[in-house]
């Protein structure tokens, strides 16, 4: 065998052990040998390299269970660390997180992004934010994982195409590669993409089918098959831009009655106002209205109450045509419709059961995000260490 082909062989095998510890953080020798199915014999140098190297450490020993108790090994989370950030309309929240998907910080950092030069402006602040107080731990970062609302390239990691910040073809690795002065791999991710990562790998992982719709500013939509996101070359899943009345409002893609124009904080507005207007009660401040405001009115403020379950009843055609098209048993509901609490499951649940083909109708759950602050920045990061790790370039 070649020389080279034995050097590929020897990097497949070490990246094949540290993927081990992504899902178990303490291994014994004998619990790698089960895991790769590597055999002791190239254990017996892969091992010693791999400490070497830093990428795992000896913890300790384990259990007697007859004979020499086994040395126990974990990954060293310390030997570098990943920088992710989650772009909103409004900011972006930003952390840095070791190896063993631990957050060391966040920051979030507000501000008005609505072109190139604004959004990069504000990645760059966040990234000094952070590098004041960890200066030393940047110099080890090898990965950066991004979110941002838009159609994602998954290979390149361009953003093809991102309404609210007007980017086309937006090039993000050559964006951290210049803000970090190295090289470092970037992932990047739509918005509900890590949304639904953080849903699923911190709340609902035992559910390997399920999906994300957000209603927020836009609608948004993502899936995971098989607990792996449903990405093909280019995909927008464009949710919001599904055509739910030919005869409805523009949508601003030029097309009538897209679930977007029709579903969202600006329709949900302007419905409330006209109706508001009709009955002789008008509103002083339009500027400061907001989706949650009319949200938190919808018990005692009947207007709100006809405007949200208008919204509530086209969301639920829409999620009906999705559970048709791949039977997805368990929907999460994020953005503002939130605040409905319990509401809003038991009325989309009942509304979307009478919608389905009757043999899609068992076992339909929909539940609101239960998501903090930081479970989208760490549910990406996580994926990245399951399924990236052993593809990256540091190894």
């Amino acid at each position: 065998m070649k020389k080279v082909d034995k050097e590929l062989m020897k990097l497949t095998n070490k990246k094949s052990i540290i993927k081990c510890f992504m899902t178990k953080k303490v291994l014994s020798k004998t619990d790698i040998m089960e895991e790769t199915a590597l055999s002791s014999a190239a254990l017996s140098y892969l091992i010693p390299e791999l400490e070497e190297e830093e990428w795992i450490i000896e913890v300790g020993v384990g259990a007697f269970s007859g004979g020499r108790r086994p040395v126990m090994y974990s990954l060293n989370a310390q030997k570098g660390y990943m920088l992710s950030v989650q772009v909103s309309t409004k900011g972006i929240l930003i952390g840095l997180i070791d190896l063993g998907c631990q957050l060391i910080e966040a920051k979030t950092v507000i501000g008005l992004m609505n072109d190139e030069e604004s959004f990069i402006k504000i990645i760059e602040e966040g990234i000094e934010i952070l590098k004041k107080n960890y200066m030393a731990l940047f110099e080890k970062i090898i990965a950066v994982n991004i979110s941002i609302p838009g159609v994602i390239d998954e290979r390149s990691g361009l953003v093809i195409h991102s309404a609210h910040f007007r980017f086309y073809n937006f090039d993000m690795k050559a964006l951290f590669n210049r803000l970090l002065g190295k090289k470092v791999e970037v992932f990047t991710f739509k918005d509900t993409d890590a949304l639904l990562l953080g849903e699923y790998y911190f709340i609902h992982e035992s559910t390997p089918n399920m999906a994300y719709i957000l209603c927020d500013r836009g609608v948004g939509l993502s899936l995971l098959i098989l607990g792996e996101l449903f990405r093909t070359l280019q995909v927008g899943l464009e949710l919001g831009h599904m055509t739910i009345d030919p005869n409805g409002p523009v949508c601003h893609c030029g097309r009538r009655g897209c679930i977007g124009a029709m579903v969202s904080e600006l329709p949900a507005i302007k419905h409330y106002v006209e109706i508001r207007e009709q009955h002789g009660m008008y509103i002083e401040d339009l500027g400061t209205l907001s989706f949650g405001d009319i949200i938190k009115q919808y018990s005692h403020d009947e207007c709100a109450k006809e405007v949200i379950d208008k919204q509530v009843d086209l969301l639920s055609e829409v999620i009906a045509n999705m559970i048709n098209l791949f039977n997805i048993k368990k929907v999460i509901i994020g953005g503002p419709l939130t605040l409905l609490g319990a509401t809003i499951e038991s009325r989309l649940e009942n509304a979307v059961r009478r919608k389905v083909l009757v043999c899609f109708r068992e076992g339909i759950q929909i539940r609101r995000s239960e998501l903090d602050m930081h479970a989208a920045i760490l549910g990406m990061a996580k994926d990245v260490l399951l399924h990236q790790i052993g593809d990256l370039k540091h190894l």
